[in-house]
Order: C-alpha cells, then sequence, then structure tokens
C-alpha cells in the first residue's frame, strides 16, 4: 500500500521543482515558475545588467531618430500658427478698411491723422500739443496693431501719456495674434521710448509704400515718415494722388500688407533694437521699405551666402526675419522662408530671394529706380544684386512703372 501524502510532502514536492528550474502545477493546481538554475538568476525575475544596457541602447537609438522628425513638425505647425496670425491680422485690416471708406490702418492718412498738420510732407510739423507724452490710441505713426486689436473687440490703453502709452505697448506685444511662435529674438529699445519690460522684437511689418504718398519732390531726399522718395532720390515713388486706401494699392491678391519682419536689424551689427517714438522714423519698428529694397532693415539680405552675388561680408540677418526655414547663416537665397499676407487675405510662404519682387511692395503706378546696389553692406543702390539680376536683367538706371 502507498501511504498517503501529507502537507510536508507537498511542501518538499514544490521545492524540489523550484530547485530544478522546473515550471510546472503544484499538488493544489496552482503555477509553478521556474526560478532556479535555468531562470535568471535574480530575485523576482529582473533584468540582467547587459539586458539593460541594450534596453537603453535602443531608447537612445530611437530618441535620435524621432527628436529631428519632433522638432521638424513643431516648426512645421509653427509656420502654419504664424500663417494664421497673419490671415487674422488681414481680416482686421479688412474691416477697419470697410468701416472708413477703405482706409488702410497704420498711417499718418488714417490711423495716426491727428499727428501732423499736414502729412503731406517727408517732414510734417507735428500738430500742437503732440509729443512723447501726449499721443493717445496709437503707438506710432505706423501703428497697424492698436487699431486692428480695437476692431477685433481686444480691450487696452487707449490714454495718451507716456505710460499709458508703455502699457499699450505691452498689450500689444503680448497679445497672442500678434506673436509669430517661432520669434524669440530679444530686442532693446531705440529712440525717445523705453520699454517697460525685456521685449522681444515685433513680429510683423508692414509695407511701408502702401501707407505714405506720393512726394512731389519737395524733400526729394529726407528721410520717409509720411511720404516716399522723391524721384530725385532715383529710389521708389508712389504714383501722383496716391493715399493709403485698399482702392489704390492695385491687384490685391499680388501686393503685401504684411509679413514676417525684425525691424531694426542690418549686417552691420546694428539691433534687434525697436523703435516706438510716435513719429516712427522710416517706419520705427512696424513698417518698413520692403524686402526688395538693398536699404531694408526689416528684411535685410546685403550679406546673403558668403562670396554670393550681392557681396556682403557682414551679419546674415536673413534669420531674423525669414524664420520658418533655414536657420544657419549664409545660406544660399531661398532657403529662409517667411510667411507674407496680402491685401486681398490670403498668405504665401516665401523664400527670402523670392519675396524680394518688387511689385510686390509698392503700389500699381509707382516709380522704381532699378540701380544695384555696389556698396555690400553699406548700400548704395535700391536693388540688391540677386533682385536686379532675378527681376530686372541686371538692373538699370531708368525708372520703371510698377504694374
Amino acid at each position: 500500500m502507498r501511504a498517503a501524502s501529507g502537507p510536508s510532502d507537498k511542501r518538499m514536492m514544490r521545492m524540489d521543482l523550484r530547485a530544478r528550474g522546473c515550471a510546472g502545477r503544484d499538488f493544489a493546481g496552482r503555477d509553478i515558475a521556474g526560478r532556479g538554475i535555468a531562470g535568471r538568476g535574480v530575485a523576482g525575475g529582473g533584468f540582467t545588467l547587459v539586458e539593460l544596457l541594450v534596453v537603453i541602447g535602443i531608447i537612445a537609438i530611437l530618441i535620435s531618430v524621432l527628436l529631428p522628425g519632433l522638432a521638424r513638425a513643431r516648426r512645421a505647425a509653427n509656420t502654419v500658427a504664424c500663417a494664421a496670425n497673419i490671415r487674422s491680422i488681414l481680416q482686421g485690416m479688412q474691416i477697419y478698411a470697410s468701416q472708413n471708406s477703405g482706409a488702410i490702418p497704420g498711417s499718418a492718412f488714417t490711423t495716426a491723422r491727428f499727428t501732423y498738420i499736414n502729412p503731406q510732407f517727408a517732414s510734417p510739423t507735428a500738430n500742437l500739443g503732440i509729443t512723447q507724452n501726449n499721443y493717445p490710441s496709437v503707438v506710432s505713426v505706423f501703428d497697424w496693431a492698436s487699431p486692428i486689436m480695437k476692431v477685433m473687440g481686444v480691450k487696452f490703453e487707449e490714454g495718451g501719456t507716456l505710460a499709458q502709452r508703455q502699457k499699450r505697448w505691452a498689450r500689444v506685444q503680448e497679445f497672442k495674434s500678434f506673436r509669430c511662435p517661432e520669434n524669440n529674438i530679444i530686442t532693446s529699445a531705440f529712440g525717445p521710448v523705453a520699454f517697460t519690460s525685456i521685449d522681444l522684437i515685433p513680429s510683423y511689418n508692414t509695407a511701408m509704400a502702401f501707407v505714405v504718398c506720393h512726394n512731389d519732390d519737395t524733400f526729394p531726399t529726407s528721410t520717409p515718415i509720411t511720404c516716399a522718395w522723391g524721384d530725385s532720390a532715383k529710389r521708389w515713388n508712389c504714383p501722383s494722388g496716391y493715399v493709403p486706401k485698399l482702392s489704390k494699392v492695385g491687384n490685391a491678391s499680388a501686393k503685401i500688407y504684411i509679413g514676417d519682419g525684425s525691424r531694426y536689424v542690418d549686417a552691420n551689427g546694428a539691433g534687434p533694437d525697436s523703435d516706438i517714438g510716435f513719429s516712427g522714423v522710416n517706419g520705427g519698428c512696424l513698417s518698413d521699405q520692403g524686402a526688395f529694397d538693398a536699404f531694408s532693415k526689416s528684411w535685410c539680405r546685403t550679406t546673403t551666402n558668403k562670396g554670393g552675388v550681392n557681396g556682403g561680408t557682414g551679419r546674415d540677418a536673413r534669420i531674423f526675419a525669414y524664420r520658418h526655414g533655414y536657420q544657419k547663416q549664409y545660406g544660399v537665397p531661398d532657403l529662409y522662408k517667411g510667411n507674407f499676407g496680402f491685401f486681398d487675405g490670403h498668405v504665401e510662404l516665401l523664400g527670402d530671394l523670392e519675396s524680394t519682387k518688387p511689385d510686390y511692395w509698392l503700389p500699381k503706378g509707382s516709380k522704381l529706380y532699378p540701380t544695384v546696389n555696389t556698396g555690400k553692406d553699406a548700400p548704395n543702390g535700391e536693388l540688391n544684386p540677386d533682385t536686379a539680376n532675378l527681376f530686372y536683367g541686371g538692373g538699370g538706371t531708368d525708372p520703371i512703372t510698377i504694374p
């Protein structure tokens, strides 16, 4: 006869199975996993050092593969978000125009008409009482942002004191729709008005030629505030009778109102800085003559790829305004990308050279002298060589009428 098994016999059987590294079931029907010599050799089934190192290596490889792709995806998303910002600005501009007989915001003839006795001069005289400490509703002559915020229903400080104006500027700068997600460029104050905190360079600049007027040569070479260059300056001039109205710009689908910008920077190391004085000389920090212009301080292209056709050897300032493409200096033209908004409401992502097409930046009927900049980083001609070569077969001295 076989003796009946007792509890001690069952325990001995389980111990024997474990010692042999076997897997089976105990007398109560429970699974037994082998954990002896044939197991991992680590209590509780943990990993060996070699296995841990292999897993860490695989994770590191995956991170190195995935992170560049994630960064590209983030930048692509930021480009889309920036274009959406510009579309909302264009909608605000069109609403303002519809409420104000077609007037374009951001001009001494429209939103800042109260500034000058007669703005039809390159160096106009301010109205009595207008000073840096008494300038209500807008930040400067070229301030497009405050009027557009107002039509959007955004509340902000509209008082005229310097402190109130500084507060208004801070509101403009913090407004999400006016800030490119790729803009992380710290600026400093230039001119008579200081900032109240550390600030970024304004993300978007308007095309100056659409918010000034014709220069009748009374002030041919004066720095523009409210009118273009006189013909004797041999640069560019709006057509006679031009006023900043939508009906005057020409083909709205081919004319830029606003785009990614970086005023004020140049190839010689000036800036980034921002002038929020009310007169906004040469555009202040919110407007600029345009990417076509060798004198541009928002879309500065005098230095492109070193040794390239433009000849500049200074800082490549394209990295400030053209934020959605190549991010290092001295790349070839059109690797650098920026979003630009047209008067009809659409937005295009343009390469830096592509964006210099003069037709984009000047009203229909404007006169342009396509003289070529041979001064490199110290411009002495209206067009950089690559722009002159691309659009005008090398440039010239005879004026061109903009279609």
